[in-house]
């Protein structure tokens, strides 16, 4: 999902047409991970491409979304400043989620043998199913944010809440 919506963003902001190769890349990551055993050294290199891949991708999102938002604040004027402004603000709890979704990760790979014995009979956080959870909240709100610059004749918009994750309400 990461790399699809960083290539939706290229796509959007610069008119680069990156479906295709994207899908190569992954289909070859996939096969390299899937194709080779857990511990050895291809594996490890399919899974380190995959990581770096991730990463380009996160800051790909992060400027694209950023730029989709100020783009919206640029060009939504009177009555439709009102979706600019929803859109600033998914923007922002999307940031949080990944924010709080990386510290999750980071926490969970470096404390996992102290995580494994925590004090009083505390349960393992099973902190990497939050990072999943975190990081599909994130993208959605990318999601969000793609189709409110899809629509154009929008006057306005407000956010509800469904099922803990932000929805975006339309009127025209």
């Amino acid at each position: 999902y990461s790399l699809s919506c960083a290539v939706i963003c290229l796509h959007r902001l610069q008119g680069m047409q990156l479906a295709g190769p994207a899908l190569a890349f992954a289909s070859a990551v996939s096969v390299g991970i899937l194709a080779t055993s857990q511990h050895s050294t291809a594996h490890e290199f399919w899974r380190g491409t995959m990581s770096c891949a991730f990463s380009a991708c996160a800051v790909l999102m992060a400027w694209g979304s950023a730029s989709l938002v100020a783009r919206m604040k640029q060009e939504f004027v009177d009555k439709r400043r009102r979706v600019a402004v929803v859109a600033e603000r998914m923007h922002t709890i999307g940031f949080v989620c990944f924010a709080l979704a990386v510290v999750c990760w980071l926490v969970d790979n470096y404390f996992c043998t102290t995580l494994w014995h925590l004090p009083f009979g505390l349960p393992y956080p099973h902190l990497h199913t939050l990072w999943h959870i975190l990081v599909g909240a994130a993208i959605h709100t990318l999601l969000i944010l793609f189709r409110l610059d899809d629509q154009s004749k929008v006057d306005s918009a407000h956010i509800s809440w469904r099922w803990l994750l932000p929805a975006v309400v339309l009127a025209a």
